[in-house]
């Protein structure tokens, strides 16, 4: 894990303590793989939204039909 990813985790963390939220009954939504992945490592349900293909409300509408919510 480099500075960057350590830096995001704390990133997460910071958020997660302030808004005092729990991340496995969020979801984070986000263009950048990057920030998917550690999100999903803070333990987040993720979206990684891809604006040159989806609406937000088809990338959410699949995500919500999941069978494991």
């Amino acid at each position: 894990m480099g500075s960057g990813d350590v830096y995001k985790r704390q990133c997460f963390d910071y958020v997660i303590n302030q808004a005092q939220i729990s991340p496995s009954e969020t979801i984070f939504i986000d263009d950048t793989l990057e920030n998917i992945v550690t999100a999903r490592h803070a333990g987040f349900n993720s979206i990684h939204f891809d604006r040159n293909s989806n609406s937000l409300f088809d990338a959410l509408e699949k995500y919500l039909s999941k069978d494991e919510l």
